[in-house]
């Protein structure tokens, strides 16, 4: 294509090479989990998958190409025969952009390892930005969040300032299986007022059959089941037909009139909806009484830490701390929970329709908690 190659262009002709293989590393660099674990409405087995490298668009990581700019470059010294020194130049600055970048990525993964975070959430200078961002933690948030804000629905609020953010809180999405906390709670309030008991069992009938998660679709439903069992398996393992013995026990009109008044919403009662604003009054009760000494509360805070979907939220952080709910329908993917540091604090996360869900959850849940850390 080239007919003459002059030795000055030789020379810059391998400084780009050098910038090219820096910023291939930087194509390469890091390995983002991506978790497929599916939650009860999903109707699709567990499962995860891995994906190296930082082509996510999840990520929000905003760079321009610096393998295509060094490219274009040569091309056009090579036709033009641009000055020695002009090359020299170019070369030199876009090969610090691509080091500075490499050395901001090595930044992120020590600073969230020094935060107790097993690893970054999102392979993503974004993440790192944010965190360190002198922004509010909103405009933090929203920045990570880009583009696809509006498909987001958020509420954070810290248990001991009372500050909170709300995002889109009183967007409607499909609850998917996170409707199964304010359940457990009203199933709970039963026990509390001494009008059910934990011991107390349930017969399983066809009507009740559902598939997706759980484990008790494979299960020999012959023999009743006690309550308390029928809230574990709803809340650890996201069980569809235990969720629904439990509301054919309370009977379906009834559990929605009684589900909006722990939401603190009106909800379409022909349709299983729900707003970031609804989970979040429910999770502040649900804590309230936990801490307040109501003892069924704490046993759903303790069954929402045991839950074994932990691809969100709880990705990055010890889940020791974090008591959540996830759920899955179609293109919505949630995540909703307490997460118990130092200074406590209840996140809300309703999604539909985001590139990669998971890691944006996980990527928002990381920026959050390194922030409560460092308060």
């Amino acid at each position: 294509m080239f007919k003459k190659i002059k030795p000055h262009t030789n020379h810059a002709f391998a400084v780009a090479l050098v910038v090219i293989l820096i910023t291939s590393f930087l194509g390469i660099f890091g390995t983002v989990k991506v978790s497929s674990a599916t939650s009860a409405d999903d109707k699709r087995t567990l499962g995860s998958i891995h994906i190296k490298g930082l082509e996510n668009q999840d990520s929000k990581l905003v760079m321009t190409s610096s393998t295509e700019l060094v490219a274009s470059v040569i091309i056009l010294e090579l036709e033009t025969e641009i000055k020695e020194n002009a090359a020299k130049q170019l070369a030199a600055k876009t090969a610090q952009d691509a080091l500075d970048a490499v050395k901001l990525a090595e930044e992120t993964e020590k600073a969230l390892a020094g935060i107790g975070i097993k690893k970054p959430a999102v392979a993503s200078i974004s993440v790192a930005a944010a965190i360190k961002s002198s922004l509010s933690l909103e405009d933090a948030i929203r920045n990570f969040l880009g583009d696809e804000a509006g498909k987001v629905g958020l509420v954070y609020y810290d248990i001991s300032s009372d500050a909170r953010i709300s995002i889109n809180g009183s967007k409607t999405f499909t609850a998917a299986s996170t409707y199964k906390v304010p359940l457990a709670m009203l199933i709970y309030d039963r026990v509390s007022k001494g009008t059910l008991k934990e011991t107390d069992t349930l017969k399983f009938t066809e009507s009740c059959r559902e598939g997706g998660t759980g484990i008790l679709q494979n299960s020999n439903l012959s023999a009743p089941i006690k309550i308390s069992t029928l809230v574990e398996d709803a809340i650890r393992y996201s069980d569809n037909i235990a969720a629904n013995m439990l509301i054919k026990s309370i009977g379906y009109n009834n559990y929605k009139t009684l589900e909006d008044l722990k939401l603190g919403i009106t909800t379409n009662h022909t349709k299983n909806e729900i707003t970031a604003l609804g989970a979040f009054n429910a999770l502040k009760s649900l804590n309230d009484g936990a801490n307040n000494g109501n003892e069924s509360y704490s046993t759903i805070v303790s069954l929402m830490k045991q839950t074994v979907f932990n691809d969100r939220i709880s990705n990055n952080l010890p889940s020791s701390l974090v008591a959540h709910k996830i759920g899955n329908y179609g293109s919505n993917v949630h995540d909703i929970g307490i997460i118990y540091t130092e200074k406590p604090y209840i996140l809300a996360i309703y999604t539909n329709g985001l590139r990669n869900p998971n890691t944006t959850i996980s990527g928002i849940s990381d920026i959050i908690y390194a922030r409560q850390l460092a308060k």
